[in-house]
């Protein structure tokens, strides 16, 4: 299946590996290069996680949102708590 994970903080970057080691076709996205560094030229990797350890050899690390979902059968996100204005304890609309 090919998918996008859109966030490339620690669980954007364990949850890409883990898809991809399950055999998976990964894009992951980030809004910001400094975030993906070295993957966007080597779309890899390493994952040494309970119950699955390996190299993980992404489809793409990129920057641009339309690239990273393009032909995407499953968008997962994968952002911190504070990303979502409603996501706030105690707030209420």
């Amino acid at each position: 299946m090919k998918l996008a994970v859109l966030g490339a903080g620690n669980g954007g970057f364990a949850t890409a590996a883990d898809l991809a080691l399950a055999g998976h076709r990964v894009r992951l996205w980030s809004r910001s290069a400094d975030a993906l560094g070295p993957i966007v030229e080597r779309a890899t990797i390493t994952l040494d996680a309970e119950g699955r350890h390996g190299t993980a050899q992404l489809e793409r690390a990129t920057t641009d949102l339309g690239e990273a979902v393009a032909g995407s059968g499953t968008i997962r996100t994968s952002a911190p708590s504070t990303a979502s204005p409603r996501s706030a304890v105690g707030r209420r609309s």
